[in-house]
């Protein structure tokens, strides 16, 4: 089997979900998976104030208009605001898990629900965490990033994840230039050059299977810190995981 495959096959094993699709970034991911969704042009998007560049990068990218949402002392969006953002045109509620701290998704769900908003996790900074018995990311539409600095980790690559199988039939004709399935030369959608490697994915394949090792280290790491640093400086600790020690 070709190795990019093999990774979609064993991270959707690992994950849950019934398709997961590997590209090249974290930030392809995000694109993409915006992309896919086919909306209306100008639709809103509602990002969380505090996350990585990319998050409202992809936002832009798919021509669509962010609208950013305070977040709360855990640094995760604050999702007591939201309703109050929303209107028809807001299509899609973008969360991420800061640091390996997990939005609660169970209100997210709720809030999606009444508005028939999508839901986009930004899961990059989360690998392995969960909400109750699921893993993030797969609540509707998960985006991650294996960049080296992060739990699961190649050089570079990315993955999106989803139980939408129509859905994701889209996002990968998108992330190999919407060849289609007659590959007759005619494009029937936008595309983008967003393919992973063979190399990157055999990267990724070694780090997820030491995930649990890397996610115990770093939490010695943590503790570290705990035990050394003066209350003044520490943020609530209750990361699921640990990305970073902020």
């Amino acid at each position: 089997m070709i190795i990019y495959k093999q990774l979609e096959k064993q991270y959707a094993n690992f994950i849950g979900t019934a398709r997961c699709i590997a590209v090249n970034t974290g930030t392809a991911a995000l694109h993409v998976a915006i992309e896919a969704l086919e909306l209306p042009p100008g639709s809103k998007i509602l990002v969380p104030e505090y996350t990585m560049y990319a998050s409202a990068l992809a936002v832009y990218y798919a021509r669509m208009t962010p609208v950013f949402v305070d977040c709360d002392d855990d640094l995760l969006i604050n999702l007591e605001t939201i309703e109050d953002l929303i209107d028809d045109n807001t299509k899609v509620l973008m969360v991420t898990h800061i640091y390996g701290r997990v939005v609660d998704m169970t209100r997210v769900m709720q809030i999606a629900k009444k508005y028939n908003l999508r839901i986009i996790e930004d899961a990059c900074e989360a690998h392995g965490a969960k909400w109750g018995d699921k893993y993030v990311g797969t609540f509707d539409i998960g985006c991650f990033s294996f960049y080296r600095n992060k739990i699961i980790h190649a050089e570079e690559g990315g993955m999106v994840v989803s139980d939408d199988t129509e859905y994701m039939d889209i996002v990968r004709d998108m992330k190999c230039m919407s060849f289609g399935e007659e590959h007759n030369h005619y494009h029937k959608r936008i595309g983008f050059n967003y393919r992973i490697t063979d190399a990157q994915s055999a990267e990724v394949l070694k780090s997820l299977k030491i995930i649990g090792d890397n996610i115990a280290k770093r939490e010695r790491i943590k503790n570290i810190f705990n035990d050394n640093l003066a209350e003044t400086f520490k943020m609530p600790d209750n990361r699921a995981v640990v990305w970073v020690y902020d």
